[in-house]
């Protein structure tokens, strides 16, 4: 199963930047630029701190294939 995320959608709508973003979450830009394409998995603690940032559910957030 793969994990399909709306992080950049929910980014946008929020108005974040990725950068401003990685920051409220303790995170790097990079990390956000990885997790908007596919490129790599959030840890649960990455993933939990975005949900809550971003003020969308788990499940509006993440998908599984």
């Amino acid at each position: 199963m793969a994990l399909i995320n709306h992080v950049m959608e929910y980014r946008k709508k929020a108005g974040y930047k990725r950068k401003e973003l990685a920051k409220a979450v303790g995170s790097c830009e990079k990390t956000i630029y990885n997790l908007e394409t596919g490129a790599a998995s959030p840890s649960l603690e990455v993933a939990v701190r975005i949900s809550k940032e971003l003020h969308v559910s788990m499940d509006q957030l993440y998908d599984w294939e």
